[in-house]
This record gives C-alpha cells, sequence and structure tokens, in this order.
C-alpha cells in the first residue's frame, strides 16, 4: 500500500480548514508536487495494479500523473476516502478556530476519538477511520501477491490509517506527518493481516 497525500491547494497554503466538504484544485506547486510524486513511483519501478484517489478534485488531480506513468494499471475514484468532514466549521481560518480545534485534539489524545469536528455533521478520527478501512477492502479485493496499491488521499484520513495500522491508535492521529505530496510505503501481508510501515 503506497498511501499518499494529495498536492497542495491554495485553502492549504492559506491555512483553511479543507475538509471532505471543500473541493478545492491544486495550486501550481500542487501540481508540480503531484509530477514529482509521480516520478518517485516510477522511478521506484512499483509494481502498481490499481490506483485509486477520493472523490475530491484535489485528490483526482495528484493521481492523473501517476496513472498516466502507470497505464496498464485500474485507475477508481472512492468516496469513502474523502478528507475528515469538518462540519459547521468547514473553510474555517485554523487560526479563528485554534481553541476549538485545540479543545478537539485535546479529546483525542486523551482517547476519546469519538469526539467529531464541527458538529453532528462532523467525523470523529473513529468515523473516519471506519469509512477509510472499508473502502481499502473494497479496492483491495482482486489485489495480486507483490502487487501495489497506490492511494491518494488526505491528511487527516492518512493520519487515522497510519494510527491504526502502526499500533499506536487513533489517540496517536496527530503524531502521525502527512506534508502535501508525501508517500508512506505500508508492506501489507493479507495472509496474516501484519503490516509494516
Amino acid at each position: 500500500l503506497l498511501l499518499c497525500r494529495h498536492g497542495e491547494t491554495a485553502s492549504n497554503r492559506t491555512k483553511l480548514l479543507q475538509g471532505g466538504g471543500s473541493d478545492t484544485p491544486l495550486n501550481e506547486l500542487g501540481h508540480r508536487q503531484a509530477e514529482q510524486l509521480a516520478s518517485s513511483l516510477a522511478a521506484s519501478r512499483a509494481a502498481v495494479h490499481t490506483i485509486v484517489s477520493s472523490h475530491l478534485s484535489r485528490a483526482i488531480a495528484t493521481a492523473e500523473p501517476i496513472a498516466a506513468r502507470f497505464p496498464a494499471a485500474l485507475r477508481i475514484t472512492h468516496m469513502g476516502l474523502g478528507e475528515m468532514k469538518y462540519g459547521d466549521i468547514e473553510g474555517r481560518s485554523i487560526a479563528d478556530m485554534g481553541k476549538t480545534m485545540s479543545l478537539i485534539s485535546k479529546s483525542w489524545r486523551e482517547g476519546d476519538t469519538s469526539v467529531r469536528v464541527g458538529g453532528p455533521d462532523g467525523d470523529s478520527p473513529e468515523t473516519l477511520l471506519e469509512r477509510a478501512l472499508a473502502a481499502l477492502r473494497e479496492v483491495s479485493g482482486g489485489l495480486p501477491e507483490g502487487a501495489a496499491l497506490v492511494v491518494v488521499a488526505h491528511s487527516h484520513l492518512n493520519k487515522a490509517l497510519l494510527a491504526s495500522l502502526s499500533g499506536a491508535g487513533l489517540a496517536k492521529i496527530h503524531n502521525m506527518p502527512q506534508d502535501n505530496g508525501c508517500m508512506n510505503v505500508i508492506d501489507f501481508n493479507k495472509t496474516t493481516g501484519e503490516c509494516k510501515l
């Protein structure tokens, strides 16, 4: 599993909360990051079987240069890989929401990962992870032995997956850095369920 984060957007640059309810396109730097990510994957000679992205334009635009370098790979978009929904604080300035986000993060660090961001319409780490794992199970079903699955998703979704798969637990969701255009390599044994990050 090659778990990637989309390239930079204007909302990333201006520090706005850009969750599952915001469909902001890549900016110029984001397109360059997508090309660099695609070049790195092509140079790695990974046996890419499937390339899946979230349904949001920033993830799709990051996945397209990868798909161009692996034309035989299956290309899928999946709504289950969308970013954490931020409810009623979607699109707000991170600086303006600092106190609110601090309280939510504190709850998560203390183990209450059921707390939703931005009220009932927002996600919690638990709802986000459940959605992400269901999507991964669905898209990885026919993956042959030794094949690579490339997933282009989002910061909090990636962090939730990494916290869970590493064994750290969702309380450590913010201990998993995810820069724009990054790639996490996860070796997964389908037989034993063990993984190595």
